[in-house]
């Protein structure tokens, strides 16, 4: 089957750099006028500026053509060609809605041995999860695809059947 290559909505790139520069205002003016002693406070405002960088490299990603979700053969992939889950490891998928975030998760047969392969932030994420939610992995907010949910489940459904 053909690869499918879904991009970032361009509203939500547009509504990740406002976002951005208000955590870049408020991490700079904590920075500039709260008192350095304050552990929490340097802290917080410390992790409000980096904040401040998730928009300029979405926005970067979206401007350079890179997918947000990839969508072929081997399973679904990350923009940058990274293995998310295959489909042989796949039990069920669903959409969930957490506070009016819908995203996409799969119900994988070895949950352990998708953590084992991954990398940075997904790995810690999933490790914090993994008790929560049993063999669960959210993959995206589909909210934030630049593709119908009704398109999406049916590209999922075809590769699971093969």
């Amino acid at each position: 089957m053909e690869e499918i290559k879904i991009p970032l909505k361009t509203s939500r790139v547009v509504i990740l750099q406002i976002v951005s520069i208000v955590f870049a205002a408020i991490g700079v003016t904590m920075l500039i006028y709260i008192s350095y002693n304050d552990l929490i406070i340097f802290s917080l405002s410390t992790l409000s500026f980096l904040m401040s960088f998730v928009g300029p490299v979405i926005l970067i990603k979206k401007l350079n053509g890179i997918p947000a979700l990839i969508i072929n053969d081997e399973g679904l992939l990350s923009g940058n060609n990274k293995v998310l889950v295959k489909w042989n490891e796949i039990n069920s998928f669903s959409f969930e809605t957490f506070k009016y975030i819908e995203s996409l998760v799969v119900n994988v047969h070895d949950y352990d041995a998708l953590i084992a392969r991954s990398q940075g932030i997904r790995k810690i994420i999933g490790l914090f999860n993994r008790n929560i939610n049993s063999n669960k992995l959210s993959i995206i907010d589909i909210g934030t695809l630049q593709i119908n949910k009704l398109h999406l489940e049916n590209e999922i459904n075809k590769r699971l059947k093969q």
